[in-house]
């Protein structure tokens, strides 16, 4: 079973484009920490990917989860944004979080 957390930057990147749900298409289950949730509801990209990923939320292709290991998250913070510690931190822990998503799909072209 494959497991991806994700990032801000393939959200908007995939709504842009209309295709967000090729996340959940190659995964099996799409984890977006609560940061990450956060930055694309009140960022500056809020007109991107903030309706694609509530209804992906809504329709259980996406669950937002907690980071456990705050200590970490917090002494991080400064050398990255929290959604990008996050999914670091996320992604580290036992369970549920296994593969990453691209945090820049397009810097693989």
């Amino acid at each position: 079973m494959s497991k991806a957390i994700c990032n801000t930057s393939p959200i908007v990147a995939l709504s842009l484009i209309g295709q967000l749900q090729l996340l959940w298409e190659l995964f099996d289950e799409v984890y977006v920490p609560k940061a990450v949730y956060r930055e694309v509801a009140r960022g500056r990209n809020k007109c991107f990917g903030v309706t694609n990923l509530q209804e992906a939320v809504d329709s259980g292709n996406v669950t937002i989860c907690s980071v456990r290991n705050r200590e970490i998250v917090n002494q991080l913070y400064g050398t990255l944004h929290y959604g990008e510690i996050e999914v670091v931190v996320g992604a580290k822990e036992p369970s549920p979080m296994l593969t990453f998503a691209l945090s820049n799909p397009l810097s693989e072209l």
